[in-house]
């Protein structure tokens, strides 16, 4: 089915909770790597200047996508003066994805 959906609706209860494109769903499903940080600009510049994807959640946070050594990710950071004030490695299935939407032990 991945090999040929555009999009996906998740159900629950009988109700389309959340509708989504297969390419956002593969980005939310992608290894990422999750940043708090307190200078967000100086960061953004050093993944732009080296094209690591990354997307800006919020204000204080960030999140590197694809697979990267994490100790070598945080050497390089550091090289840089570019210190994040928590880092949260994250790989998330496609079930604990859709537990997360109907608000998963609520439904147990």
């Amino acid at each position: 089915m991945s090999k040929i959906a555009t999009h996906y609706g998740f159900l629950d209860n009988g109700s389309i909770i959340k509708e989504i494109s297969s390419k956002e769903l593969m980005k939310k499903l992608e290894h990422k790597i999750e940043l708090k940080v307190s200078n967000q600009k100086e960061f953004v510049k050093y993944f732009e200047i080296n094209h690591i994807s990354y997307d800006i959640v919020d204000s204080k946070t960030i999140n590197v996508y694809g697979k990267i050594n994490l100790s070598k990710f945080i050497a390089e950071l550091s090289k840089e003066n570019l210190i994040a004030d928590e880092i949260h490695e994250q790989e998330e299935s496609l079930e604990n994805y859709y537990m997360n939407l109907i608000g998963g032990a609520r439904n147990d």
